[in-house]
């Protein structure tokens, strides 16, 4: 009997971020189909556990940070450097407030805010760059503080908590950082200004344990090599690790060849003409149905696309050119126990000949499928559920919230839900993630759970019914809650 084969791939901790492990499922999702083998992503709890299963050999393949990545090399199968602005390596550049700008000899008596001692460029290289350069941390500052993430550590500054930090950046000039700050901060970046940059490191990437067999581990590489640049519309599952790719042993080299023949073609362009000629081709293998690209400029459009695809894109083809319009179909194309969808789109030109497209969607349609399921709990669930921005404005509600509270959208601020749910936020000793006392509203008792993510900039809470299970001595009126002091 054959072993069974599947794939672990532990992540750096996620901070309890909720969008991280969406994320992760769908890329799971993907790379399971991709690969044919059940693909679990787990996130490590922290650091310690991270080194502790690439220690033990217990995960075939860990997303971490580049310190590790050059402590474990040596053992592991391969490394994925992850691919930023081109490069494979970054540096860490100091930040402060616009207005209070610091420098690196003033900077005595100062609040530090770094990401995690694991973190490379949000505490590991700064530190490192402060010592060659004669300046002890532990002496140097009045405190430093862990908060967990770039996002916090930057808002920190932000707010007066803090007076300096460190983000990555891709190259050791401002516009580089300021595209970072934008990323985590949005428009108050410009209240950031950086005052000074490390020297380079080689960037964190995907590690490939000897845990993985050799024929997967080379299909593996070649999912996540290729994962953003086949034309297949999985560009957005590398957002979990913020990288615009991988790249082997820090070349950033085109994806690797397959380990097993091509049946079809992830991306096809094409131009044609009116009357269904091809004047040009192009595929990043540099061949359609076998056949070299350059064999194929003047042929009948039919010809080139194979009996699968010419029927619903030569009628496309035909359709568009008729009325002078572009256009999109989606269609289901070769053998039955390796069924693929596609999706064409034709652009018109100016000189009657047409931009054609052809991408392989099958990959992103099944996720659409995933994103649907995630997208039902909340559409589904009996109980209200809502999220408010920081000035009570509704960002989201479902049906049963509309259907519970009908003046939500009417009331913004003023709604009695919305304005006890500010009054959390005001409130440190609440927390952003606890269950408020009941509160009445129309005669009914509402129990108000928040459930808002570590780093999120708005309030979502869960609403939930509980008048007969409360007894009316222990009940208090929304109003008698809002007079309550914060």
């Amino acid at each position: 009997m054959a072993p069974h084969r599947s794939i672990r791939f532990m992540t750096n901790p996620a901070f309890g971020e909720v969008k991280e492990h969406v994320r992760a499922e769908l890329l799971a999702v993907a790379l399971t189909r991709r690969l044919r083998v059940p693909v679990t992503i787990l996130s490590a709890a922290s650091q310690e556990e991270l080194i502790e299963a690439l220690t033990g050999n217990t995960v075939e393949a860990a997303w971490v940070t580049a310190e590790l990545c050059d402590r474990f090399e040596k053992d592991a199968r391969v490394v994925l450097r992850a691919v930023r602005s081109g490069s494979t390596v970054y540096h860490a550049a100091f930040v402060c407030r616009a207005d209070d700008p610091v420098s690196l000899d003033a900077l005595d008596g100062l609040k530090a805010a770094w990401v995690t001692r694991a973190s490379t460029a949000g505490y590991l290289l700064p530190r490192a760059h402060l010592k060659e350069n004669g300046i002890d941390p532990q002496k140097v500052f009045a405190s430093e503080r862990e908060y967990g993430s770039y996002r916090r550590a930057l808002t920190a500054v932000l707010d007066g908590e803090a007076d300096v930090t460190s983000v990555y950046c891709t190259h050791p000039d401002d516009r580089a950082v300021r595209a970072v700050l934008a990323e985590h901060v949005g428009r108050r970046e410009n209240e950031l200004v950086p005052f000074a940059f490390t020297r380079s490191t080689p960037s964190d990437g995907v590690l490939v344990t000897h845990r993985m067999p050799e024929d997967l581990s080379d299909a593996f590489v070649d999912a996540l090599v290729s994962l953003g640049s086949t034309g297949s519309g999985l560009l957005p599952h590398l957002g979990l690790f913020d990288t615009e790719g991988f790249a082997v042993d820090g070349h950033v080299t085109p994806p690797l060849p397959s380990t097993s023949p091509r049946t079809h073609e992830p991306l096809l362009m094409l131009e044609v003409t009116a009357d269904g000629t091809c004047l040009r081709a192009w595929s990043p293998s540099g061949k359609i149905n076998g056949r070299p690209v350059a064999q194929l400029s003047g042929r009948p459009l039919a010809e080139v696309l194979g009996p699968d695809a010419a029927s619903p894109v030569c009628a496309l083809a035909s359709e568009s050119f008729r009325n002078r319009m572009g256009g999109r179909i989606d269609y289901h194309a070769g053998p039955e126990d390796d069924a693929r969808w596609y999706s064409a789109e034709i652009t018109l030109g100016a000189l009657g000949t047409a931009a054609l497209i052809i991408r392989d969607v099958t990959d992103s349609r099944a996720l659409e499928e995933e994103l649907y399921r995630l997208a039902s709990y909340p559409l589904l669930t009996p109980d209200p559920v809502l999220e408010i921005d920081s000035d009570g404005g509704l960002i989201y509600a479902n049906r049963a919230a509309h259907d519970r509270f009908p003046g939500l959208v009417a009331q913004g601020a003023d709604h009695p839900i919305s304005s006890a749910l500010l009054a959390v936020q005001r409130s440190p000793k609440a927390g952003r993630n606890s269950a408020l006392r009941e509160v009445e509203v129309d005669g009914r008792v509402w129990k108000i759970t928040v459930l808002s993510p570590p780093d999120a900039d708005y309030i979502r809470a869960q609403v939930t019914d509980v008048t007969e299970h409360t007894p009316r001595s222990n009940r208090i009126r929304s109003t008698d809650f809002l007079r309550r002091p914060s």
